[in-house]
Protein backbone atom coordinates (compact mmCIF):
# COMPACT_ATOMS: atom_id res chain seq x y z
CA UNK A 1 0.00 0.00 0.00
CA UNK A 2 1.13 3.51 -0.58
CA UNK A 3 1.86 6.04 1.61
CA UNK A 4 -2.09 7.67 2.00
CA UNK A 5 -3.02 10.88 3.55
CA UNK A 6 -6.22 12.27 4.10
CA UNK A 7 -7.26 15.68 4.29
CA UNK A 8 -10.06 16.14 7.17
CA UNK A 9 -11.47 19.63 7.89
CA UNK A 10 -12.92 19.27 11.45
CA UNK A 11 -15.09 21.49 12.66
CA UNK A 12 -16.03 22.96 16.14
CA UNK A 13 -17.44 20.48 18.09
CA UNK A 14 -16.72 17.72 16.01
CA UNK A 15 -18.16 15.30 17.57
CA UNK A 16 -20.29 12.14 16.12
CA UNK A 17 -21.49 10.18 18.82
CA UNK A 18 -24.09 7.57 16.79
CA UNK A 19 -26.01 4.93 18.21
CA UNK A 20 -26.52 1.57 16.98
CA UNK A 21 -29.79 0.43 17.57
CA UNK A 22 -31.34 -3.17 17.49
CA UNK A 23 -34.39 -4.05 18.80
CA UNK A 24 -32.40 -4.60 22.25
CA UNK A 25 -31.86 -1.27 22.71
CA UNK A 26 -28.17 0.70 21.70
CA UNK A 27 -25.46 -1.60 21.23
CA UNK A 28 -22.48 0.92 20.64
CA UNK A 29 -21.51 4.53 21.08
CA UNK A 30 -18.65 6.09 18.10
CA UNK A 31 -16.72 8.71 18.41
CA UNK A 32 -14.63 10.66 16.19
CA UNK A 33 -11.98 12.95 17.83
CA UNK A 34 -8.39 14.09 17.23
CA UNK A 35 -6.32 11.63 19.86
CA UNK A 36 -3.15 13.17 21.36
CA UNK A 37 -1.44 10.25 23.10
CA UNK A 38 1.25 13.14 24.27
CA UNK A 39 -1.19 14.99 26.55
CA UNK A 40 -3.14 11.62 27.01
CA UNK A 41 -6.28 12.85 26.05
CA UNK A 42 -8.83 12.84 23.41
CA UNK A 43 -10.23 15.58 21.74
CA UNK A 44 -13.54 16.82 19.89
CA UNK A 45 -14.58 20.17 19.12
CA UNK A 46 -12.60 23.19 18.65
CA UNK A 47 -12.19 25.16 15.22
CA UNK A 48 -9.01 23.49 13.07
CA UNK A 49 -7.95 23.99 10.23
CA UNK A 50 -7.54 21.97 7.36
CA UNK A 51 -4.63 19.51 8.66
CA UNK A 52 -3.54 16.03 6.60
CA UNK A 53 -4.15 13.10 9.15
CA UNK A 54 -4.21 9.00 8.54
CA UNK A 55 -7.68 7.85 9.41
CA UNK A 56 -7.44 4.74 11.95
CA UNK A 57 -10.92 3.02 13.05
CA UNK A 58 -10.81 1.13 16.62
CA UNK A 59 -13.96 -0.92 17.37
CA UNK A 60 -13.36 -2.60 20.71
CA UNK A 61 -15.89 -3.74 23.96
CA UNK A 62 -16.42 -1.34 26.08
CA UNK A 63 -16.19 -3.05 28.98
CA UNK A 64 -12.54 -3.83 28.99
CA UNK A 65 -10.33 -2.64 30.97
CA UNK A 66 -8.74 0.83 30.62
CA UNK A 67 -5.08 -0.52 30.80
CA UNK A 68 -5.93 -1.91 27.41
CA UNK A 69 -6.40 1.40 25.61
CA UNK A 70 -3.35 3.10 27.67
CA UNK A 71 -1.60 0.73 26.26
CA UNK A 72 -2.99 1.19 22.53
CA UNK A 73 -1.99 4.96 23.18
CA UNK A 74 1.66 4.28 24.77
CA UNK A 75 1.95 2.42 21.33
CA UNK A 76 0.85 5.16 19.12
CA UNK A 77 3.35 7.36 20.91
CA UNK A 78 6.38 4.74 19.91
CA UNK A 79 5.71 4.67 16.35
CA UNK A 80 4.78 8.31 15.85
CA UNK A 81 1.52 8.99 15.64
CA UNK A 82 0.58 12.45 17.34
CA UNK A 83 -2.57 14.66 17.07
CA UNK A 84 -3.10 16.91 14.17
CA UNK A 85 0.04 15.27 12.71
CA UNK A 86 -1.15 12.34 11.48
CA UNK A 87 -4.10 10.80 13.14
CA UNK A 88 -7.45 10.76 13.48
CA UNK A 89 -9.09 8.01 15.36
CA UNK A 90 -12.78 6.90 15.34
CA UNK A 91 -13.73 4.77 17.93
CA UNK A 92 -16.64 2.49 18.15
CA UNK A 93 -17.22 0.57 22.11
CA UNK A 94 -19.75 -1.97 21.92
CA UNK A 95 -21.91 -2.08 25.10
CA UNK A 96 -20.69 -4.47 27.69
CA UNK A 97 -22.97 -7.94 27.12
CA UNK A 98 -24.12 -7.33 23.35
CA UNK A 99 -24.19 -10.27 21.11
CA UNK A 100 -21.09 -10.78 18.91
CA UNK A 101 -23.89 -9.21 16.37
CA UNK A 102 -23.38 -6.31 17.69
CA UNK A 103 -20.10 -5.57 16.15
CA UNK A 104 -21.70 -5.46 12.58
CA UNK A 105 -22.95 -2.11 12.77
CA UNK A 106 -19.86 -0.80 13.65
CA UNK A 107 -18.11 -2.62 11.27
CA UNK A 108 -20.15 -1.03 8.91
CA UNK A 109 -20.22 2.46 10.14
CA UNK A 110 -15.83 2.18 9.74
CA UNK A 111 -16.65 1.36 5.75
CA UNK A 112 -18.63 4.65 5.54
CA UNK A 113 -15.83 6.66 7.26
CA UNK A 114 -13.51 5.54 4.70
CA UNK A 115 -10.85 4.58 6.96
CA UNK A 116 -7.15 3.79 5.80
CA UNK A 117 -7.07 0.91 8.43
CA UNK A 118 -9.22 -0.65 11.36
CA UNK A 119 -8.12 -1.83 14.62
CA UNK A 120 -10.20 -5.14 16.00
CA UNK A 121 -9.88 -5.05 19.56
CA UNK A 122 -11.74 -8.16 20.29
CA UNK A 123 -12.81 -11.73 18.52
CA UNK A 124 -16.23 -10.66 17.58
CA UNK A 125 -14.50 -7.24 15.31
CA UNK A 126 -12.10 -9.18 13.82
CA UNK A 127 -15.04 -11.55 12.43
CA UNK A 128 -17.64 -8.40 11.62
CA UNK A 129 -14.49 -6.37 10.32
CA UNK A 130 -12.81 -8.59 8.17
CA UNK A 131 -16.42 -10.10 6.59
CA UNK A 132 -17.40 -6.66 5.54
CA UNK A 133 -14.20 -5.81 3.84
CA UNK A 134 -11.53 -7.98 2.45
CA UNK A 135 -9.12 -4.77 0.95
CA UNK A 136 -9.00 -2.34 3.69
CA UNK A 137 -6.11 -3.53 6.16
CA UNK A 138 -6.88 -4.86 8.77
CA UNK A 139 -5.10 -5.21 12.77
CA UNK A 140 -5.32 -7.33 15.62
CA UNK A 141 -4.91 -6.26 19.05
CA UNK A 142 -4.38 -9.16 20.56
CA UNK A 143 -7.29 -11.26 19.56
CA UNK A 144 -6.79 -15.21 20.42
CA UNK A 145 -6.34 -17.71 17.95
CA UNK A 146 -6.86 -15.63 14.84
CA UNK A 147 -6.74 -18.99 12.80
CA UNK A 148 -9.30 -20.69 14.35
CA UNK A 149 -11.40 -17.74 13.42
CA UNK A 150 -11.22 -17.51 9.87
CA UNK A 151 -9.95 -14.64 9.75
CA UNK A 152 -5.85 -15.08 8.38
CA UNK A 153 -4.74 -18.26 7.24
CA UNK A 154 -1.81 -18.71 9.19
CA UNK A 155 0.40 -16.63 11.98
CA UNK A 156 3.45 -16.51 9.56
CA UNK A 157 1.72 -15.66 6.78
CA UNK A 158 -1.73 -14.35 7.29
CA UNK A 159 -2.17 -14.05 3.75
CA UNK A 160 -5.56 -11.82 4.20
CA UNK A 161 -5.93 -7.75 4.66
CA UNK A 162 -5.69 -8.89 8.32
CA UNK A 163 -2.49 -8.80 10.80
CA UNK A 164 -1.52 -8.04 13.88
CA UNK A 165 -1.03 -8.89 17.65
CA UNK A 166 -2.63 -11.93 19.38
CA UNK A 167 -2.74 -13.86 22.92
CA UNK A 168 -3.04 -17.35 21.53
CA UNK A 169 -0.97 -19.51 23.73
CA UNK A 170 -3.41 -22.92 23.55
CA UNK A 171 -0.64 -24.78 25.98
CA UNK A 172 -1.77 -22.90 28.96
CA UNK A 173 -5.01 -24.63 29.39
CA UNK A 174 -3.17 -27.66 30.37
CA UNK A 175 -1.05 -25.94 32.57
CA UNK A 176 -3.74 -24.42 34.55
CA UNK A 177 -5.29 -27.41 34.73
CA UNK A 178 -2.07 -28.45 36.58
CA UNK A 179 -1.79 -26.37 38.83
CA UNK A 180 -5.18 -26.11 39.86
CA UNK A 181 -4.97 -30.19 40.53
CA UNK A 182 -2.31 -29.19 43.10
CA UNK A 183 -3.98 -26.61 44.91
CA UNK A 184 -7.49 -28.15 45.37
CA UNK A 185 -8.36 -31.00 47.37
CA UNK A 186 -9.65 -33.76 45.43
CA UNK A 187 -10.21 -31.76 42.28
CA UNK A 188 -12.27 -34.66 40.84
CA UNK A 189 -15.12 -32.20 39.03
CA UNK A 190 -13.70 -29.20 37.46
CA UNK A 191 -15.90 -26.55 34.44
CA UNK A 192 -15.44 -24.13 31.60
CA UNK A 193 -17.52 -21.46 31.17
CA UNK A 194 -17.64 -19.85 27.37
CA UNK A 195 -19.43 -18.29 24.68
CA UNK A 196 -19.79 -21.26 22.33
CA UNK A 197 -20.76 -18.87 20.10
CA UNK A 198 -17.27 -18.34 19.36
CA UNK A 199 -15.72 -19.96 16.29
CA UNK A 200 -13.13 -21.13 18.38
CA UNK A 201 -15.49 -22.91 21.15
CA UNK A 202 -15.01 -26.48 20.02
CA UNK A 203 -11.19 -26.18 20.05
CA UNK A 204 -10.77 -24.28 23.25
CA UNK A 205 -13.91 -26.69 25.06
CA UNK A 206 -11.46 -29.68 23.37
CA UNK A 207 -8.54 -28.81 25.07
CA UNK A 208 -10.43 -28.47 28.27
CA UNK A 209 -11.51 -31.28 28.46
CA UNK A 210 -8.40 -33.60 27.37
CA UNK A 211 -6.54 -31.64 30.07
CA UNK A 212 -9.46 -32.39 32.88
CA UNK A 213 -9.18 -36.15 31.27
CA UNK A 214 -5.70 -36.19 31.45
CA UNK A 215 -6.10 -35.66 35.82
CA UNK A 216 -8.89 -37.95 36.12
CA UNK A 217 -11.67 -35.43 36.57
CA UNK A 218 -15.18 -35.10 35.36
CA UNK A 219 -15.49 -31.97 33.29
CA UNK A 220 -18.70 -29.94 32.81
CA UNK A 221 -18.51 -27.09 29.53
CA UNK A 222 -20.91 -24.34 30.42
CA UNK A 223 -22.35 -22.04 27.02
CA UNK A 224 -23.21 -18.93 27.79
CA UNK A 225 -23.65 -16.29 25.02
CA UNK A 226 -25.93 -13.60 26.27
CA UNK A 227 -25.79 -11.94 30.10
CA UNK A 228 -29.18 -13.48 31.15
CA UNK A 229 -27.35 -16.66 30.96
CA UNK A 230 -24.60 -15.94 33.14
CA UNK A 231 -26.22 -16.66 36.65
CA UNK A 232 -28.26 -19.80 35.27
CA UNK A 233 -24.64 -21.27 34.37
CA UNK A 234 -22.55 -20.71 37.24
CA UNK A 235 -25.73 -22.21 39.36
CA UNK A 236 -25.33 -25.01 36.97
CA UNK A 237 -21.95 -25.35 38.07
CA UNK A 238 -22.55 -25.60 41.60
CA UNK A 239 -25.25 -28.03 41.42
CA UNK A 240 -22.54 -29.93 39.51
CA UNK A 241 -20.53 -29.50 42.49
CA UNK A 242 -17.47 -28.57 40.86
CA UNK A 243 -14.34 -28.37 42.39
CA UNK A 244 -12.68 -25.37 40.46
CA UNK A 245 -14.06 -23.16 37.29
CA UNK A 246 -11.88 -21.87 34.37
CA UNK A 247 -12.82 -19.77 31.36
CA UNK A 248 -12.41 -19.89 27.78
CA UNK A 249 -10.70 -16.68 26.07
CA UNK A 250 -14.17 -15.06 24.87
CA UNK A 251 -14.46 -11.25 24.90
CA UNK A 252 -18.53 -11.18 25.57
CA UNK A 253 -16.96 -14.13 28.34
CA UNK A 254 -14.25 -10.75 29.88
CA UNK A 255 -17.68 -8.57 30.42
CA UNK A 256 -19.03 -10.91 32.49
CA UNK A 257 -16.36 -11.82 34.62
CA UNK A 258 -17.65 -9.49 38.00
CA UNK A 259 -20.95 -11.46 37.63
CA UNK A 260 -18.94 -14.58 37.54
CA UNK A 261 -16.52 -13.95 40.37
CA UNK A 262 -19.68 -12.58 42.78
CA UNK A 263 -21.26 -16.34 42.12
CA UNK A 264 -18.21 -18.18 42.93
CA UNK A 265 -17.23 -16.36 45.89
CA UNK A 266 -20.71 -17.21 47.15
CA UNK A 267 -20.74 -20.91 46.07
CA UNK A 268 -17.42 -21.30 47.13
CA UNK A 269 -15.90 -22.16 43.68
CA UNK A 270 -11.87 -21.41 43.23
CA UNK A 271 -11.27 -19.71 40.05
CA UNK A 272 -8.25 -19.93 37.76
CA UNK A 273 -8.59 -17.32 34.69
CA UNK A 274 -6.69 -16.78 31.41
CA UNK A 275 -6.23 -13.08 32.00
CA UNK A 276 -5.27 -10.87 35.34
CA UNK A 277 -8.54 -8.74 34.15
CA UNK A 278 -10.49 -11.38 35.85
CA UNK A 279 -8.53 -11.50 38.87
CA UNK A 280 -8.62 -8.02 39.42
CA UNK A 281 -12.35 -8.29 39.27
CA UNK A 282 -12.75 -10.78 42.30
CA UNK A 283 -11.08 -13.88 40.80
CA UNK A 284 -8.46 -16.33 42.41
CA UNK A 285 -5.70 -16.79 39.79
CA UNK A 286 -5.16 -16.33 36.33
CA UNK A 287 -1.92 -17.64 33.95
CA UNK A 288 -1.78 -16.04 30.45
CA UNK A 289 -0.32 -13.53 28.45
CA UNK A 290 -2.87 -10.58 29.06
CA UNK A 291 -3.75 -7.95 26.78
CA UNK A 292 -1.53 -5.08 27.08
CA UNK A 293 2.00 -6.22 25.16
CA UNK A 294 -0.87 -7.15 22.13
CA UNK A 295 -1.92 -3.65 22.37
CA UNK A 296 1.36 -1.97 22.52
CA UNK A 297 2.20 -3.54 19.66
CA UNK A 298 -0.57 -3.47 17.29
CA UNK A 299 -0.02 0.23 16.59
CA UNK A 300 3.63 -1.50 15.27
CA UNK A 301 1.32 -2.81 13.02
CA UNK A 302 -0.08 0.23 11.23
CA UNK A 303 3.00 2.30 11.05
CA UNK A 304 4.23 -0.07 8.90
CA UNK A 305 1.06 -0.50 7.09
CA UNK A 306 0.33 2.76 6.48
CA UNK A 307 3.71 4.75 6.47
CA UNK A 308 5.72 2.14 5.11
CA UNK A 309 3.90 0.07 3.23
CA UNK A 310 3.65 -3.22 4.13
CA UNK A 311 1.15 -5.64 2.72
CA UNK A 312 -1.10 -6.85 5.85
CA UNK A 313 -1.12 -10.51 4.46
CA UNK A 314 2.89 -10.90 4.52
CA UNK A 315 3.32 -9.36 8.02
CA UNK A 316 3.28 -11.94 10.20
CA UNK A 317 1.20 -11.76 13.71
CA UNK A 318 2.95 -11.37 16.71
CA UNK A 319 2.60 -14.22 19.28
CA UNK A 320 2.57 -12.87 22.60
CA UNK A 321 6.14 -13.27 24.42
CA UNK A 322 5.28 -11.83 28.11
CA UNK A 323 3.40 -14.19 30.22
CA UNK A 324 1.70 -12.92 33.97
CA UNK A 325 0.75 -15.42 36.86
CA UNK A 326 -1.50 -13.11 39.06
CA UNK A 327 -2.62 -14.77 42.75
CA UNK A 328 -5.63 -12.61 44.86
CA UNK A 329 -3.83 -13.25 48.59
CA UNK A 330 -7.43 -12.24 49.87
CA UNK A 331 -9.57 -14.71 47.73
CA UNK A 332 -6.22 -17.59 48.71
CA UNK A 333 -6.82 -16.95 52.08
CA UNK A 334 -10.88 -17.04 51.41
CA UNK A 335 -10.71 -20.75 50.21
CA UNK A 336 -8.37 -21.98 52.63
CA UNK A 337 -5.57 -22.79 49.79
CA UNK A 338 -2.11 -22.46 50.08
CA UNK A 339 0.52 -22.65 46.96
CA UNK A 340 3.82 -25.04 47.15
CA UNK A 341 6.81 -23.55 47.27
CA UNK A 342 7.58 -24.17 43.13
CA UNK A 343 4.11 -22.60 42.08
CA UNK A 344 4.40 -19.77 44.62
CA UNK A 345 7.79 -18.64 43.20
CA UNK A 346 6.23 -18.77 39.26
CA UNK A 347 3.62 -16.45 40.35
CA UNK A 348 4.58 -12.51 39.06
CA UNK A 349 1.68 -10.75 40.50
CA UNK A 350 0.33 -10.77 43.84
CA UNK A 351 -2.91 -8.85 43.97
CA UNK A 352 -4.75 -8.13 46.77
Amino acid sequence: MDLRFRRSLLFALSLVVCSLVSPGGAWAQSVRALFDPRSNAITAGGNWETVNLFEVGYVANANASADRFEAFKAGLVENGFFLGDNLLLDISNVVAGSPDIAYIGPAAEMLALGEDLIVAGNAPAAVAISEATCTIPIVLAAVNDPVGLGVVQSLEHPGTNVTGTTIYAPWLVAERMNVMNRIVPNMDKVSIIMNGGNPTAPFQYGLFNDAATAIGAQYQDLDVRLPTETVPAITAAHDFETKALFNGVDSFINSQRFVINQLCTEFFIPTFFTDREYVLAGGLMSLGPGHLEGYFHAPDYIKAILVDGADPADLPIRSPTEFEFSVSRSKLAFFGLTLPPDIEERVNEWLP
